[in-house]
Formats: structure tokens, sequence, C-alpha cells
């Protein structure tokens, strides 16, 4: 038997994980263009296939390994938390979480004897549009029982309307989920 390190979260019904792969990618775009589909607006099916196309091809940039999604709600939530491998290479992870950061203020949480960081991305404008605004939750949480040289960079970001205030209870949403995160021991067969 062999122990691999794996994660757990709690998501509201009607959310799934899913691979930053074409299977991936494919699956959401399935189930993003379901409702578009059924009603015969081919050109918003056009529409949702490219934006989904783009987002993939930023989550294989960022090196994302999954993405969860709420796709299995009665319309396409606006809403994502991305999965991504933070190594601090030469450097400390403290140092790593700040480049990331990019100048935003990052907060140091003590979370269960170990320091997360938070920090949040207010988007102004998202996709060149004056009419939605959106905001990325960033959380890098370190990997346990090393020297903190790594960790999961948690990407939560909720997009809406400009003045609409359900984007508030969005971001709410991605607290809670992110808040329950727990680090997995699993035990594989193998050599």
């Amino acid at each position: 038997m062999t122990s691999r390190l794996t994660y757990s979260m709690l998501f509201p019904r009607g959310w799934q994980q899913f691979p930053v792969d074409a299977a991936g990618e494919k699956q959401v775009s399935a189930a993003a263009t379901k409702q578009a589909r059924d009603v015969g607006r081919a050109d918003v099916v056009a529409m949702i296939r490219q934006y989904t196309h783009q987002m993939f091809d930023r989550l294989r940039k960022q090196r994302a390994v999954a993405v969860h999604l709420p796709v299995g709600m009665s319309m396409t939530a606006p809403a994502s938390l991305a999965v991504v491998p933070l190594v601090a290479g030469e450097s400390t992870l403290d140092a790593a979480v700040v480049r990331a950061a990019r100048g935003l203020t990052v907060e140091r949480l003590d979370v269960d004897d170990t320091t997360w960081y938070r920090w949040v991305e207010p988007h102004s404008r998202v996709e060149d549009s004056t009419e939605l605004t959106g905001t990325t939750l960033h959380y890098v949480i370190p990997r346990p029982g090393g020297p903190g040289e790594a960790g999961l960079h948690l990407v939560y970001t909720a997009i809406g309307l400009v003045g609409d205030e359900e984007i508030q209870q969005w971001i709410e949403l991605g607290h809670t989920i992110v808040g329950s995160f727990q680090w997995r021991v699993r035990e594989t067969a193998g050599p």
C-alpha cells in the first residue's frame, strides 16, 4: 500500500469536479449549452462554447489540475473554483504567494495549526463588458508534512451584473466552500 495526498471540500448540490483536459472541457460545454440547445439557440450555444474553451485554455495555462463548477443547476451559475498546485521552487511559499498576488494585499490566516493565505481580486469589467463585474478569491493552503515549499492555490471566481447584489451571495459561498477544505491521505494499492 502507498499513501497519496488528496483533498476534499463540501459543495452545494449541483456542483461537479472536472479535469482540465479536453474531456473535461467537452463535459462542461455540453452541460452549459444544454438549455440553449433545447430551445434552438445556436448563437447562444456558439457563444457558450467559445467562453468555455477560453476558460479551459486559461486553466491549462495556469496548470490547474481540476475545476469545480455548478453545472447541475437549473441555470448556469456564475461561479467556478479552480485548483492549481503552487510550488515555491527555490524561494519560500510565503514569497511565492506574494508573487502570485501581484501587488494585492495578502492576509495570513491561522487555520488548523498552519497559515493559509488569502487575497481578493476585484474585476470592474469581465470579458470586456461594462455590464459584468466579478470578484476572484484566492486562497493558498500549504501542503502538510513538508517544509512549506508547496501548496494548493484555490481560485474561486464569481461573476454578476453590475449592481446585482446576488454576486455577494456567490462570494460568501466561495468562502464557505474553501473553509471546508481538508487534506486527505488516500491509501492505494501498488508498489
